[in-house]
């Protein structure tokens, strides 16, 4: 993408995940920590300050910062658009995902409104939610056939 720094973006972003084409952005430590306590571990967010009527640019300099930087996923956003790539979250998932965030959000709204709209796996949640049901019953089941054994012995 023209008139990006992809190794100096890369190197802010192994840093602490968010990254800035403004220098000013870039040095304003608060304003990184803030955006980074935003990420999920292993992501993170490139602003660039760069209008592009081609999507698949963005997404092709998410794609270079990812490989670039090791992390898992990374989000660009750009006055005009928000792309990301990931090896976490599905192709699906983040295409969905992106195209409903507005544009002129803050990092942090961006990120909240793109974490939100990948949803939850509830897979394992239903996988653990089953396993203490059966152990709630089988405890149902030891506890009454106690109860009943002890009732038994003391007549």
């Amino acid at each position: 993408m023209t008139g990006v720094d992809i190794a100096g973006l890369s190197e802010q972003l192994r840093a602490d995940g968010v990254a800035y084409t403004n220098p000013e952005l870039a040095a304003d430590e608060n304003l990184q920590g803030f955006v980074a306590g935003h990420l999920r571990p292993g992501d993170g967010i490139a602003v660039v300050d760069v209008f592009t009527p081609d999507l698949a640019d963005l997404r092709d300099l998410a794609s270079d910062l990812q490989q670039d930087s090791g992390l898992d996923s990374v989000i660009v956003q750009a006055p005009n658009a928000v792309s990301s790539v990931s090896d976490v979250y599905s192709r699906a998932q983040i295409e969905s995902t992106q195209h409903g965030i507005p544009q002129g959000l803050d990092q942090a709204s961006v990120l909240d409104h793109f974490y939100g709209g990948l949803g939850l796996d509830r897979g394992p949640v239903l996988a653990v939610a089953l396993v203490l049901a059966v152990m709630f019953v089988a405890a149902g089941i030891a506890a009454y056939r106690a109860a009943r054994g002890d009732a038994q012995v003391k007549k």
